[in-house]
């Protein structure tokens, strides 16, 4: 069994064309490159051992004991050794709260910075909820461009853009031109990062249509999310997820790139594949340690469906929505990704927590991660 895209692929905000819609289990064949299509490898292969515990307050238990088939996910580890999924870097599964099971291929450790790309997108959506939750932000209501002040706006300026709020640029469907997935949109990523201030570059971009009629993928409205976060809570942005995210999870060791104007970097978060299943459980939980970090509703909001289009399944706040067509689940998940296979993948109906890594920068990484998912890591939930 694997995940089957249907519809059509889209360039995302790292620059390179990826499938992210339309998303079904179906049973694989003698042409697709599965695991179903070889024989049981020698699991003598691989030893699965419970993950250690370290002072990262990760609990442990094993498979078995939150009901895993351990066999079946031997039998990933195997494969994954052998290449058939490309070059992936770690697999972390979470379930109901307990680190069950973690492994490391080639090269790669526990701690490894992995180069998250598109999924630093996602997290500061979640920056952009823990503002709401301490009051720095009044809600996703709140107009944008009042909040920059500093500079000069009248540069393309539209009546429409009154209309800009925190809830557009979450959402991607700011209404500017903007859409990386076009090489003749003028507000494409290559060429904000050519100019001179990233964030004025997309404030005063063009206005084609309302705010909030079209989804169209715009690294430039991440950077005017990291924008909002550092005009409206007075902290620099890594000041700010330091402080509401990382501390309270205990996230030490971790790097962000910053803008040309030293905001947040759509793309250029570093984290261990540990902590980001840190990430993924607050997602799921809103809790680290018996600790509240992130409340429900905004939860529930941000990985809602939000916004529709013909060509996509469904987008929250810069989180993922994959519908559920899954023995067993009856909600569906949600999910972040990022260029060459980084993804955070939560399952609110089984508690569960999946984080992969890898390089697969030649290949459909989004599909391979799903492969992987359905292959193996489905078929152990029980």
């Amino acid at each position: 069994m694997f995940f089957k895209r249907i519809k059509t692929c889209i360039l995302n905000g790292d620059g390179y064309i990826v499938c992210v819609i339309s998303i079904f289990l179906i049973g694989c064949n003698s042409n697709e490159e599965s695991s179903d299509s070889y024989v049981t490898p020698d699991l003598s292969l691989y030893e699965y051992k419970i993950p250690e515990l370290t002072q990262d307050n990760w609990q442990t238990k094993s498979l078995t004991e939150v009901n895993i088939d351990q066999e079946i996910i031997e039998n990933m580890m195997v494969w994954i050794e052998k290449g058939v999924y490309g070059p992936i870097d770690s697999i972390v599964i979470v379930k109901d709260g307990f680190l069950v099971h973690e492994g490391y291929f080639e090269n790669n450790s526990r701690d490894k910075l992995n180069d998250l790309r598109s999924v630093s997108k996602s997290i500061i959506s979640t920056l952009v909820g823990l503002a709401i939750d301490n009051g720095y932000i009044a809600s996703v209501d709140e107009k944008v461009m009042p909040l920059f002040s500093e500079y000069d706006l009248s540069k393309n300026w539209h009546e429409r853009k009154h209309d800009l709020s925190v809830r557009h640029l979450l959402t991607m469907s700011s209404g500017l031109d903007c859409n990386d997935t076009h090489l003749v949109s003028t507000g494409r990523e290559a060429f904000m990062f050519e100019s001179e201030d990233w964030l004025e570059f997309f404030l005063t971009l063009p206005s084609v249509r309302t705010a909030g009629s079209e989804f169209a993928y715009c690294a430039g409205s991440v950077v005017g999310l990291a924008g909002v976060i550092e005009n409206t809570t007075q902290m620099k942005g890594i000041d700010f997820a330091d402080e509401k995210l990382f501390q309270p999870l205990g996230i030490t060791h971790y790097d962000w790139l910053k803008t040309n104007g030293d905001l947040l970097h759509p793309n250029g978060l570093f984290l261990r594949s540990r902590d980001m299943a840190k990430i993924g459980q607050v997602m799921l939980s809103g809790q680290w340690n018996g600790q509240y970090i992130l409340s429900q509703d905004w939860i529930e909001e941000a990985t809602s469906h939000q916004f529709y289009d013909a060509d996509l399944d469904s987008f929250g706040y810069l989180w993922w929505r994959l519908s559920s067509q899954l023995p067993g689940i009856d909600n569906d998940l949600f999910y972040a990704h990022g260029k060459g296979g980084k993804s955070i993948l939560v399952i609110p109906d089984l508690n569960t927590v999946i984080v992969i890594t890898a390089q697969n920068y030649t290949r459909e990484s989004l599909q391979i991660n799903g492969q992987l998912v359905s292959d193996f890591i489905f078929p152990a939930l029980k």
